[in-house]
């Protein structure tokens, strides 16, 4: 039994002016398991598809009774109805097998031929719909797919040509699809001569062996877009082949501003460093979590502490410690959330969002302390030793008063 993809039998129209062809060809496909309608001109053809059921292929003759002929009622019906239609006719004329060639069908059968052929071809029809209809369905699912992506994505022929470009691409590069399909893709994004001429030479190679150093990977590299301006991307490139011939997908990210960010941190850092190391007692950037960001080399060296280490651990063991963040360490191991010193200050500059400065005593010496926040989370902290100071302004005090 014959079924469509609803589980009923399948449907063939039949377009034939003749009765006794039509009678011979219908009882016979009817016993094979279709279900059969019938027409007799091109008028009613188009007709019955119009305004009723859509049938799973159409038996058309070509020399009809009425204005319509067979190839110009398939014409009609095509223009508006996806189905099958294998065309019946009695000429073995060439200038009839060129009418034919004129029209999207599914093939055609002698009425003189014998009855299995008949059959076949109305059954490979049928399959061949089939498959068309589910490949559509997967470029258009796929299509869908990379026309919403937010990346940019490009394919290439074996020749390098652009064959698929979507709105993302048209957005990054500044060139429409009608602009850029069939065109040179290297020719129009390379920056340079010297680059142009190194990616054409990989792509030779490419061509022969679907092989390539950028090939499976992800690479950071310039493009330049329309209107000459240069971007920063990300391309992530793969291979497939069709027949003999290798084809290539780009998938291509613009990280212009990651980039811009990326070099703005690489200042900032270098700034950093370079107030750090200007300072000449140890220093400290410091995070709220009390994690040591990075140092001067005095801190390394004087000290002896370590980035990545909390600065109480580091700079003053547990001795500064309050009583129940050094007995959780003794118990546990690990430290409390928010453990700090008692003399500390940081969550108060970061709040306050200005320096502190502070004298701590501390084992015996007075430290001029600082505190100087340098975002919401991040602040600078170094300390210096001022208790000969202290001790020479005492000495002073008493012949002051004098």
């Amino acid at each position: 039994m014959r079924k469509n993809i609803l589980g009923k039998k399948k449907k063939i129209l039949l377009v034939e002016d003749s009765r006794l062809t039509a009678k011979i060809v219908e009882d016979f496909l009817h016993k094979c398991g279709y279900e059969m309608e019938t027409a007799v001109t091109g008028e009613e053809a188009v007709q019955k598809i119009s305004g009723g059921s859509l049938p799973d292929l159409v038996l058309m003759d070509i020399e009809l009774a009425g204005e319509m002929n067979g190839i110009d009622a398939a014409r009609r019906i095509l223009k508006s109805r996806d189905v099958p239609v294998v065309f019946l006719t009695a000429s073995t004329s060439g200038k009839t097998i060129e009418k034919i060639k004129e029209v999207k069908v599914y093939g055609f059968v002698f009425k003189n031929t014998d009855k299995a052929a008949l059959l076949s071809t109305v059954e490979m029809a049928l399959k061949l719909h089939e498959a068309n209809a589910h490949l559509q369905a997967r470029e258009a699912t796929l299509s869908a797919i990379m026309d919403s992506a937010r990346d940019a994505i490009a394919v290439l022929d074996a020749e390098g040509k652009v064959v698929f470009w979507n709105p993302a691409a048209e957005q990054l590069f500044g060139y429409s699809r009608e602009e850029v399909l069939g065109k040179d893709l290297l020719r129009l994004v390379v920056p340079n001569k010297h680059l142009y001429e190194l990616h054409v030479q990989a792509f030779r190679r490419f061509q022969l062996t679907g092989e390539g150093n950028a090939i499976g990977k992800t690479i950071e590299l310039k493009v330049k877009r329309k209107d000459g301006r240069e971007l920063d991307v990300e391309l992530s490139v793969s291979a497939f082949r069709i027949g003999d011939a290798w084809h290539a997908v780009g998938i291509v990210r613009d990280i212009s501003e990651r980039k811009r960010l990326e070099e703005e941190n690489r200042r900032k850092e270098e700034q950093l460093r370079m107030m750090l190391e200007g300072i000449p007692s140890p220093a400290w950037l410091v995070s709220r979590e009390r994690r040591i960001l990075a140092q001067n080399k005095a801190a390394e060296i004087v000290i002896g502490t370590k980035v990545g280490n909390y600065c109480w651990r580091s700079i003053h063991g547990t001795q500064s410690l309050p009583d129940k963040y050094r007995g959780a360490i003794e118990k546990s191991g690990s430290p409390l959330s928010g453990t700090k010193c008692y003399f500390c200050r940081g969550d108060e500059a970061l709040d306050r969002n200005e320096p502190i400065n502070d004298e701590v005593e501390f084992a015996g010496s007075i430290w001029d302390t600082w505190w100087i926040p340098l975002d919401e989370d991040i602040y600078l902290h170094y300390a210096t030793d001022v208790t000969k100071y202290k001790e020479m302004e005492e000495k002073l005090r008493p012949e002051s008063v004098k």
